[in-house]
Order: structure tokens, then C-alpha cells, then sequence
């Protein structure tokens, strides 16, 4: 073989070999573009995932929030748990998110015993338990704070998120948006791949009770693919086998599953995955394309380069090492730039796109693709201004700026995507010139301003919302304070109400303490009267004046009930009574009080019905309301008028309830009230007067009378011209019964029995000493009880009877009683007190006292008493 033919068959086997190695570096940079290509939109899909869980449900997550803290009647609705005003006012909320999202299936109220209150899509279930199959339920029950992440319930797998629910810091219980996870695996079928299966792991699972869709049931999983799928034609393994490289062909397509995809619970614990079949046919083809023309382009090379060396070795073979080299010095050049630009293009978040002068898209990124919903084959040759929501004014604004050759930064476009949505982007170009500046293309960059268009929106409700919070929280210290305010008043008020009420107990105390001295002091006043009638019987004008002393004592006796009655230690009975006789009887005694120029006009019929009342308060009604009239004319004098007159209901003004009234009114033409003092008259210890001239108790005490009968005191009066008090009192309807003829006054024996009078005060001893002795009895007194007490011991045989008072120094009734008994138990005593909180009938009895009075007792009552005792013989009570 000559040198020729071996320098062309060597020149031919290197140019075979360099050709081999070239065609297998396409191929091997080929399948590395590729394998780029499916880890691009492997982790392009995963983050997808992620960003459009985040989009999807982050809405709602506020929405929640907002429902669960603002809605005032759904939180009331709740509170008073009421089911059907609840379900009244969440049904338009429920019903707007329903139109809005089809997938939003669930909305729950749950109590925070885990059980539901009211479900809106099923609103007549309620009350059965879901504690178990609802972690998340007990979890917000338990921290009463927000949670959300996926949960199988018994209609299969749904995103949850729970809100706690207050109303001013009490806990009501949980609200529940449950979003079928269908929502996700729809969203990622249109962004990343139509052919997409939900496994779900089979031990939860088994909680979608109520679910009859088709499933595939494998070891730990339960997968769960869309109908009509590549999955149910997949063997069920291979779902198992979760190789992310592994190709698998179906129905003459080639698809790469994998399942990087996380569905978590609200404890971040992944409970199902999405897998992804994502289609590579597209870019399969492709790169068997290329390979093919390479393996074409390296054989056509090889034929011409045979024909050459063998028609032209010399010259042509020296061309030819020379042009090889060339060659594969510019190819590599092309494939480290062409894999630099790719690199740089994959990388790029934002979409890029080069076009020629005129628009016409040559070249795009991954990025671009995504965001507009083509491929890079469907967007060559398009003008760039078609995607473009208005194409004629983006046009138009790239005329001025082609002929400058100016850059365009950042200017806010909205673009149409493949499947019609509108994305908002920013929009940058720059031109590429020629080394004359000529402009030869355009380089676009768009990038997606869509989140932050969300996050602006976002903002700007929870700015909104914020400052409806502020308005809302002003408005409640606004409340708050006039609470405190009202607080403050009423704690006021009650202090004054504790006031009063000690005064009204040191005033009970007190009366206490003046009812028994004076009973005492009335006691020999009225004694001693008797006995002045008795001595005075030829002298009628001397018997008419102690008849006078006697009326009026026997008035004190009852002006010391009365005092007891205020102070709530004693009281009054009712019985029906004619009060006409009482009130001109008032009026007589105050005509010797008043001033000459004071008149006093009486209308006073001489007979009048009945009321149920006690004589001496209707007497000091009257005294009351007619000494507060003479205050009001003490200066000037005027005319003071009294009427009495029966009455019906519809005759006074405003009308009282029906029936028929007593009224008793009591004028004056005195210097009259204002409104504020007549606002004030009724309260205990307000007075108008000086210090010490009035306490303020006057009209307070009428007030109360008046109410205690069933009555109205009602008061009009005029500045300058005098006041006027209405008194009504329901008539008693029962006829009186006809007055008892008197009968014969009995006549009360004497005795010559001993008897031993004890009590502490000296004239109170002389006067029972003189009005026993009047009957025949025999009587030994003593001031001192002790020296009684003394006596007695060394005479217990002498005595028939013992009279003596209760409260003695020393020692007091009770227990002189206690030592007279012990010695004689046979022993009749008579007890008698001025007053004791003490004793009384009942504790007298106890100790084995015969009798018990109240003083003042007059001498009849006295001496009947006695005799009765006597009479009575040993162990007979009276």
C-alpha cells in the first residue's frame, strides 16, 4: 500500500475517530441538557408546590381570622349558643367563599368539648364526636390558638386550618375551613403536569369512611389518582419503587414520576405526597433529533472528506487538518458558550426573551415559558408584543425608543398567559447593537410582580383592617370609660347607702336606750297622774288638765313605739282606723304651737271611710307635713290649709292603680321649692334648714309610712307661692263593725298578800308603793337589787309576790329572778322593762316568771295584773 493510500486511510480513521468522539460529545452534552432539563422541572414543580400551597391557602387563613374576631353576630350567635342564629348569620360568608372556590368544602363551629355545633354544609348533624379523627380540633381546644395543615376526615384528605373563637377573653370553642386537597392537585396539573396521583398512607386513610373512590392499596400507601390517569395503567409496584430517574412509558409517551411533594398535618408531619408523572417525550424526541442530524452531519463529513483526500491529497489534505482543527477548536467554543448561555437562561428566575429588530421572538428561557404557559417551540417566531394585555400601546411605545436606541427599566405591564390569566410584570429592555449601532434585536426581561401585587393588596387590607381596629378600640375605652365612670358613680351611692345604714343602726341603738328611760319617766308621769285624778275629783278644772297630761302621755307611750318602729325594733299594727278624728286632733295641738300669723283652714268632714293604718303614724303624717309647712311660712306667716275627702282613682292625676282612696292634702303659701330640692325632699338627713334646726328625717319618715300603707305622697310646688303634699290611702273595704256597747268596768280586788317591789328607780318605787297599798296590799320595796336579793335570803317565807324591773345595776331582773326561784321555786314574779333587747314574754317564761309587762302599765292594768298572778296559784304563766 503506497503512502497515499495509507496517509488518506489514516487521515480517513482519525477523521473516523474525531467524528465518533464529536458525535458521542453531542450526544453526552445532549443527555446532560436533558437530565438538567427534568431536575429543572422537578425542582421548579416542588417549588410550585410549595408557593401555590402558601397562595392558596394563606388567604384563608385571614379570612378565618377575620370572620372568628369581627363578626360580631356570628361571635354573639355563638356565644349564646344558638344554633340556628349562627347558621342565619355565617350563610352569606359561607355562601360568597363557596362561590368563590368550589373546593372549599367544610365549614365547622365545634364546641371546646371536641364535639361539632353546627356544620354549614350539613347543618342538621351536630353533636356527634370527632375528637378523635380531628387532632387538630383538640390541638386549638388545647393552645385556643390558630393551626393548620392536612387531615383525612371521613370524606377524605382536606386542608384545615381551625381558629379559636372569644368573645372579651372567653373561650366559645373552634371555627374549621376545611379546602379539599383536589384545589392543589388541579392548580398542579395546569402549571406542572396534567397526570398527578395523591398517596395518602394507609393507616390514615382508614378514616374516610364515606369516600367510594377508586384506590389503589399498597404496603404503607393508598394512592388516590385523577380518573383516566397514566397511574391506574402503571403496575402497582412501580408506584412503590419512587425512583425520580426511572422512565416509564405509557400509551407510546415517556414520563419520569417522582414524589417530592409534601402534604403536612399541622404538626409538620408529612401524611401524603403528591406524585408527578411529568411527560419528557416532547424533549426525548428532541434530543433523538439531534443526534440523528449529528450522526448525519459527522457521516456526511466523513464521505466528503474521503472524496477530497482521494481526488485531492496534497494541498486538500493539508486544508483539510487545518480546517478539522478549526473546526473542533470553534466547536468547542460553540459548546462551551452554548452551555454557558443555557446555564445562564436555566438559572434566571425571571423570564428572558431576545428578539430581532423588528420583534420577532428567537430566543426565550424556561422562566418565560413558565410564567406565560407555552413552550419555548410555541413562542419563536411570535412578535413580542402579542403577549401583552393591550399589544397596540405596547407597540407604540417601543416606536420612539427603537429609533434612540434607548433602555426601558422597570415599566408595569399586565401579560395575557396561554390560558388568558393576566400577570402583572415588570418590564426591561435593552437594545443589541452592530459595530455600526445599528439596532440588530432586543433583549426583554420580565419579571412577575404578581406576589407582590398580593402583598401590596394584602397591606393595604390590614392597613385597613388595622385602622378599623383602632376605630373599634377607641370606641371600646370610650365604653370602658363611661363604665368606670357609672362604676364610680354607683360605688358613690352604695358608700352613702353604707352611711345611711350605720346612722339608721346607731339611731336604733340609740332609740333602744331613750325608749327605756322614757317608758321609766312615762311610767311615773302616768302614775302619778292617776293618782292626782283620783285625789282630784271635786276639782273639775284640776281633773280636766290631768285628763290632758294623761292623753298626751299616753301619746308618748305610742311616740316611743313609733321611735322604735323607725329604727326597725318594734312593729306597728295595722287595723282599720278613721283618720278624721286623728288629723283635727293634730291640728289642735298645733294651733297652740303656731305663730298668730300662721291661719289654719280645716275641710274636714265629720265622718270619712277607713284605711288600714296605725293611729299614731297617721298622726305623725300629719304633724310632719304641717311643721314642714310652718318652716316654709315661719318668716312671712301665711295660710296654712288642710282637707280630707275620699276619692276615686281616674279623679287624681296622674291616675293611681284602680280603686277607691283616701286623700289627705296639706297646703301652704310659704316661700315653695325649686326643682332640684324638690328632686331631693325624700332622702334621709336632706334638710334646707340651718345646722340644727331640722335632721331631714321628717319627710323621709312621711315617705315611708305613706309607701307602708300602700299609698302615694305626691308634692307640687312654686317658687314664691307656696307647696302642697297629696297624701292617697286606699280605703279599707270591709264595713266597720258596729261600736261594742262599754260594759261594766270590772272591778279589780285588792289583797293583803306581801309583796316585794324592786326597781332602780326611786319614784318609780314610791309610785308602786302607793298604788299597791291602795289595794291592801302589804309591800316591801327596794331601789337596790342586791340589797332585795340580801333581804330575801333572810325572809324567803315572807313573800307572796315579787315585782321587779329588768335593767338594774348590779344585778340585773333575771337574775334576781334566777336567785329568788332557786330558793322558792313556787315563787309567783312579775317581770316588767322600759325596753330590752334582752328579754321578753317568751325568754320570761323560760325561766319560770309568772308574768311579763311593758312599761308604762297603768293602775288598773297593774293592780289586774297582780290579783290575776295571785289568783292563779303555783306554776300558772300570764
Amino acid at each position: 500500500m503506497d503512502i497515499r493510500a495509507k496517509a488518506i486511510l489514516s487521515v480517513m480513521l482519525t477523521i473516523a475517530i474525531l467524528t465518533s468522539i464529536f458525535v458521542f460529545m453531542f450526544i453526552q452534552q445532549q443527555n446532560e441538557h436533558l437530565a438538567g432539563a427534568i431536575q429543572t422541572k422537578q425542582e421548579n414543580a416542588a417549588f410550585l408546590a410549595e408557593n401555590m400551597q402558601e397562595q392558596v391557602f394563606a388567604a384563608y387563613k385571614s379570612r378565618i381570622v377575620s370572620l372568628a374576631t369581627a363578626k360580631e353576630e356570628v361571635i354573639t350567635a355563638f356565644a349564646r349558643r344558638d344554633r340556628e342564629a349562627l347558621y342565619q348569620a355565617t350563610l352569606p360568608f359561607y355562601k360568597t367563599i363557596r362561590a368563590e372556590n368550589p373546593y372549599f368544602i367544610l365549614m365547622h363551629f365545634h364546641l371546646p368539648d371536641n364535639s361539632p355545633f353546627l356544620r354549614m354544609h350539613l347543618p342538621k348533624l351536630h353533636g356527634d364526636e370527632l375528637a378523635e379523627i380531628r387532632p387538630i380540633v383538640r390541638e386549638v381546644n388545647t393552645v385556643r390558638k390558630q393551626r393548620a395543615g392536612y387531615e383525612i376526615g371521613k370524606i377524605g384528605l382536606f386542608y384545615r386550618i381551625v381558629q379559636p373563637v372569644f368573645k372579651e377573653d372567653q373561650y366559645l370553642g373552634a371555627l374549621e375551613f376545611g379546602i379539599s386537597h383536589e384545589q392543589l392537585v388541579n392548580l398542579l396539573q395546569q402549571r406542572i403536569s396534567p397526570e398527578i396521583a395523591v398517596a395518602v398512607k394507609s393507616a390514615n386513610w382508614q378514616k374516610a369512611t364515606l369516600v367510594a373512590d377508586k384506590k389503589i392499596e399498597q404496603g404503607e400507601y393508598t394512592f388516590l389518582p385523577k380518573q383516566n390517569g397514566i397511574f391506574r395503567k402503571l403496575d402497582d409496584k412501580i408506584l412503590l419503587d419512587q425512583d425520580n430517574n426511572r422512565r416509564y412509558t405509557v400509551d407510546g409517551k415517556t414520563y419520569i414520576l417522582f414524589s417530592n411533594i409534601e402534604l403536612k398535618n399541622f404538626q409538620k408531619e408529612p401524611i401524603a405526597k403528591i406524585l408527578v408523572a411529568l411527560d419528557i417525550s416532547e424533549e426525548l424526541i428532541n434530543a433523538k433529533n439531534f443526534i440523528i442530524k449529528v450522526l448525519l452531519l459527522a457521516a456526511l463529513l466523513l464521505l466528503v472528506s474521503c472524496l477530497v483526500l482521494y481526488f485531492s491529497f496534497g494541498q486538500l489534505l493539508t486544508r483539510i487538518f487545518n480546517l478539522n482543527t478549526s473546526l473542533s477548536r470553534s466547536n468547542e467554543e460553540l459548546t462551551t458558550a452554548k452551555a454557558y448561555v443555557d446555564n445562564i437562561l436555566a438559572s434566571m428566575s425571571d423570564g428572558l426573551l431576545v428578539t430581532t429588530a423588528e420583534g420577532t421572538i428567537n430566543k426565550t428561557n424556561q422562566a418565560l415559558c413558565r410564567l406565560l404557559g407555552y413552550s419555548e417551540a410555541e413562542l419563536l417566531e411570535k412578535q413580542v408584543f402579542s403577549f401583552f394585555e393591550n399589544p397596540a400601546e405596547a407597540e407604540a411605545s417601543f416606536t420612539p425608543w427603537k429609533n434612540k436606541n434607548r433602555d426601558i427599566s422597570k415599566a408595569e405591564h399586565q401579560l395575557l398567559t396561554k390560558e388568558g390569566a393576566r400577570v402583572p410584570i415588570l418590564f426591561s429592555a435593552t437594545a443589541l447593537a452592530d459595530e455600526t449601532g445599528g439596532l440588530i434585536g432586543i433583549v426583554c426581561i420580565f419579571t412577575d410582580i404578581t406576589e407582590r401585587k398580593k402583598s401590596e393588596t394584602a397591606l393595604r387590607e390590614a392597613h385597613d383592617l388595622l385602622e378599623q381596629r383602632v376605630i373599634e378600640r377607641t370606641r371600646e375605652l370610650a365604653e370602658a370609660n363611661t363604665a368606670l365612670t357609672r362604676e364610680m358613680a354607683e360605688r358613690k351611692r352604695a358608700e352613702a347607702e353604707l352611711r345611711q345604714a350605720q346612722k339608721m343602726r346607731a339611731i336604733g341603738t340609740l332609740a333602744g336606750g331613750i325608749a327605756h328611760d322614757f317608758n321609766n319617766i312615762l311610767t311615773a308621769i302616768i302614775g302619778y297622774t292617776q293618782l292626782a285624778m283620783h285625789r282630784a275629783t271635786s276639782d273639775a278644772t284640776s281633773r280636766s288638765y290631768l285628763g290632758e297630761v294623761f292623753i298626751a302621755s299616753q301619746r308618748a307611750q305610742k311616740l316611743v313605739q313609733q321611735i322604735l318602729t323607725f329604727s326597725r325594733q318594734s312593729e306597728q299594727e295595722k287595723r282599720p282606723v278613721e283618720i278624721h278624728p286623728i288629723v283635727k286632733e293634730a291640728l289642735k295641738l298645733l294651733r297652740a304651737s303656731l305663730p298668730a300669723n300662721i291661719e289654719i283652714v280645716q275641710d274636714i268632714p265629720a265622718r270619712c271611710g277607713s284605711v288600714m293604718a296605725d293611729p299614731t303614724q297617721i298622726h305623725q303624717v300629719v304633724m310632719n307635713l304641717c311643721t314642714n309647712a310652718y318652716h316654709a311660712m315661719q318668716e312671712k306667716g301665711g295660710t296654712l290649709t288642710v282637707s280630707l275627702f275620699e276619692t276615686a282613682a281616674e279623679n287624681i292625676s296622674p291616675p293611681l292603680p284602680a280603686g277607691d282612696y283616701m286623700q289627705l292634702v296639706v297646703s301652704d303659701t310659704g316661700c315653695g321649692m325649686d326643682t332640684a330640692t324638690l328632686e331631693r325632699i325624700f332622702e334621709p338627713y336632706f334638710t334646707t334648714k340651718e345646722t340644727g334646726k331640722g335632721t331631714g328625717l321628717g319627710l323621709a319618715v312621711t315617705h315611708g309610712i305613706v309607701e307602708g300603707l300602700g299609698g302615694q305622697i305626691r308634692v307640687v310646688s312654686t317658687t314664691g307661692l307656696g307647696t302642697t303634699f297629696s297624701v292617697c290611702l286606699p280605703l279599707h273595704k270591709q264595713p266597720q263593725a258596729e261600736p261594742e256597747e262599754p260594759s261594766e268596768k270590772k272591778e279589780i280586788r285588792g289583797g293583803s298578800e306581801r309583796i316585794l317591789v324592786v326597781d332602780d328607780e326611786q319614784e318609780l318605787v314610791r309610785l308602786l308603793e302607793v298604788v299597791l297599798r291602795r289595794y291592801g296590799y302589804r309591800v316591801t320595796s327596794f331601789s337596790d337589787s342586791t340589797a332585795a336579793s340580801a333581804w330575801f335570803d333572810a325572809n324567803p317565807g315572807e313573800v307572796d309576790l315579787v315585782i321587779t324591773d329588768m335593767a338594774m345595776p348590779k344585778l340585773t331582773g333575771q337574775d334576781l329572778a334566777r336567785a329568788i326561784l332557786a330558793k322558792r321555786p313556787d315563787l309567783p314574779i312579775i317581770l316588767g322593762t322600759g325596753y330590752s333587747e334582752v328579754i321578753n314574754a317568751e325568754r320570761a317564761k323560760q325561766l319560770g316568771i309568772r308574768a311579763f309587762f311593758l312599761k308604762p302599765l297603768q293602775e288598773e292594768e297593774l293592780a289586774g295584773l297582780v290579783r290575776e298572778v295571785l289568783d292563779a296559784g303555783p306554776g300558772r304563766d300570764k
